[in-house]
């Protein structure tokens, strides 16, 4: 399992995405919390439950792909139209599961 590794004194510090900035004042709205420069809204990292694991949705992957090869023979579809479908369904899972891995990746470094 992938974990973010970010330092635990960054994760207490209120972030505002709207004016990029780290450890900016804020103002209680209820129960929203609002920057006091450009009235965005404040977000603290401890409040996220993060549970992204793209290794283990690789079995999910190869599952989707073998159901997708099964209803294809299912249906009576033809050899060529299964074996393609089959291929690019496999080439997008691929292609999420690392856009997924470099995302956790960038926010790491």
């Amino acid at each position: 399992m992938l974990e973010m590794k970010i330092p635990e004194r960054l994760k207490i510090l209120p972030c505002c995405l709207k004016c990029r900035q780290v450890g900016v004042g804020y103002k209680k709205d209820g129960d929203l919390r609002k920057c006091m420069q450009c009235n965005g809204y404040v977000y603290m990292y401890k409040d996220f439950k993060i549970t992204k694991d793209p290794e283990g949705s690789k079995g999910l992957m190869i599952l989707g792909t073998v159901g997708i090869f099964f209803f294809a023979l299912m249906q009576g579809e033809s050899v060529e139209f299964t074996v393609w479908a089959v291929f690019l369904a496999g080439l997008t899972f691929l292609f999420v599961h690392n856009h997924e891995k470099n995302k956790i990746k960038g926010v790491e470094s």
